[in-house]
């Protein structure tokens, strides 16, 4: 991963624990930054990447984690705070290699958006009320 500063990527993963050079081994950088980015470009949430990693020789290969069993989306989640910095970093170097293949030009910011139109009344007791009926809870 060239685009990120591999000073600033590793301390991240250790941020936050209180003993981090002790207990369990963990993921390493690597197959953090890799599974981040795996994430992000395929747009899925933590369940799914844990479920896509574990049934996939490719994305195993590729999030550096062989014949390792994959972790559990919540060690995803755990090991995905990052800071900022960091995240403008991997989105930089992201927008870089899509650029060098020819996937992106790196001029425009694509975003999905889905607008619909509702009427919206201002909620009273009776139509809270009404709405939890309808909806059986």
């Amino acid at each position: 991963m060239n685009g990120v500063n591999a000073a600033s990527w590793c301390g991240d993963p250790q941020r936050g624990l209180k003993k981090p050079l002790t207990g369990r081994r963990g993921l390493t950088p690597q197959q953090v930054l890799r599974s981040l980015i795996l994430m992000r470009v395929k747009n899925w949430e933590y369940r799914e990447l844990r479920e896509r990693v574990a049934d996939g020789l490719t994305l195993r290969r590729f999030a550096d984690f062989y014949s390792q069993p994959a972790p559990k989306h919540d060690a995803f989640q755990r090991a995905f705070k990052v800071t900022p910095e960091t995240m403008k970093a991997v989105n930089a170097a992201l927008v870089q290699a899509a650029v060098a293949v020819g996937l992106e030009d790196g001029r425009k910011l694509r975003a999905d958006t889905t607008v619909v139109q509702t009427d919206i009344h201002h909620p009273t007791d009776g139509t809270l009320l009404w709405a939890t009926v309808r909806s059986g809870r």
